[in-house]
């Protein structure tokens, strides 16, 4: 599989045909879990340094709390998925069952990018494609430069119109 930037770097900046630019939810999202478990093992740390009394019990439920808190980050990552390709935009989501949405690149009207104040400052967003239909939309969520991501779904979409007029 092609890097990003070899694919777009490839003749008059078109991408290969077969090739897929794959996306995930970004871990920025999860800074204030990765927090708490930073929090709690300082804790821990310290009251083991200072050579003071800790509950067995508690130990046990940190220690658990911390698996859940890396498994279900981990989960909800890995749980969506997106892919852009020569032709369409492809959203998988789940992790036993799997849903499939497809947006065709001639289908997209409008892409638009929303950051919060803190996702802009931490560098990631959500990309909401608009599709001509206006019973189906898509939502890139989470995802590092999504200002770079809609521009390069622009990008893609002008290559696919332009090989269709040459057709």
């Amino acid at each position: 599989m092609l890097s990003k930037k070899k694919m777009l770097s490839k003749k008059k900046n078109k991408p290969d045909k077969g090739s897929f630019i794959h996306f995930k939810n970004s871990r920025k999202l999860y800074i204030p879990y990765y927090f708490m478990v930073i929090v709690l093992l300082s804790i821990i740390g310290y009251l083991r340094y200072n050579n003071l009394p800790i509950n067995i019990l508690t130990l046990i439920l940190v220690g658990l709390f911390i698996l859940f808190v890396i498994k279900a980050t981990e989960i909800h990552r890995f749980s969506n998925s997106y892919a852009l390709n020569h032709n369409s935009l492809v959203h998988t989501h789940g992790i036993f069952s799997k849903r499939i949405k497809n947006a065709d690149l001639f289908a997209i009207s409008d892409i638009d990018v929303k950051q919060t104040f803190w996702q802009r400052i931490l560098g990631f967003g959500d990309v909401y494609v608009s599709l001509f239909s206006d019973t189906s939309n898509m939502v890139v969520r989470n995802i590092n430069n999504p200002v770079k991501f809609g521009n390069l779904i622009e990008k893609m979409m002008t290559v696919k119109r332009k090989e269709y007029e040459e057709w």
